[in-house]
């Protein structure tokens, strides 16, 4: 068996150790990196040439002409929970399998939305550059402080990603709503979580998680007229940049 392991120029020099010590101990493993900025990618397709299976994080979209340059792949493994960053109709007409780690980074995901959502309602960042850069400490140095108990966090895909962030978010006694209409409702009751309507979650929150993967149905979901819906002006936190317009 012939694994590929696609990687950036960024990413190529990371410790492989772990993925390589699980491959069958009579594979053939080759990394291939791709070059978006470069015009001059022959090395690429010529290591993805002969390949089995690849893997890789998603940080490489394989479109069509990437496909065909793989006659013999039959698995694409992502190193991540989406697989979006592959053309998936036109890998499964050429009998390649899709596959993706089903609960990668759940709660460092989660942790970090939250992270990031405290940071800005607390204004960390500017007290933490006043007193590191600035060498002062002036405790009205910002007027942006928000109490966060009380407030909406409305969540737009509640699988396993934000539920978490719904859990931490109850745990800071906010009000928790969320859109997602592939969940069975008791999931949602089950962790104290109100499913609403799209429309609901941009005129309630106070703050807004998205964590859903792409699809065609999602792209842009998050445009002009989904903001202007915001009458809150909400904090925005989204793990896919394509969502958003």
């Amino acid at each position: 068996m012939k694994i590929t392991f696609i990687e950036t120029p960024v990413t190529k020099e990371r410790d492989m150790s772990v993925e390589f010590a699980t491959c069958p101990a009579d594979a053939e493993i080759k990394v291939a990196v791709f070059d978006e900025h470069s015009d001059n990618n022959e090395q690429f397709y010529s290591a993805i040439a002969d390949a089995d299976a690849v893997c890789m994080y998603g940080y490489v979209y394989l479109d069509k002409q990437k496909i065909d340059a793989m006659p013999n792949c039959k698995v694409i493994s992502f190193q991540s929970t989406g697989y979006n960053e592959v053309d998936f109709d036109y890998a499964t007409e050429k009998g390649i399998t899709i596959v993706s780690i089903l609960d990668y980074c759940t709660q460092e995901t989660a942790e970090n939305a939250f992270t990031m959502m405290l940071a800005l309602q607390r204004d960390t960042i500017t007290y933490n550059k006043a007193v590191q850069q600035d060498h002062i400490w002036q405790v009205n140095q910002t007027r942006r402080l928000k109490r966060v108990e009380g407030q909406t966090m409305g969540i737009v895909g509640l699988g396993r990603i934000g539920q978490s962030v719904a859990r931490k978010a109850k745990g800071f006694d906010m009000e928790v709503i969320a859109y997602d209409p592939f969940l069975p409702p008791e999931i949602a009751e089950g962790i104290g979580v109100k499913l609403v309507s799209f429309d609901t979650i941009l005129a309630e929150s106070d703050v807004v998680s998205i964590h859903m993967n792409l699809t065609e149905e999602n792209v842009h979901m998050f445009n002009k007229a989904a903001f202007q819906k915001m009458k809150k002006k909400p904090l925005l936190f989204s793990k896919e940049r394509y969502v958003i317009s």
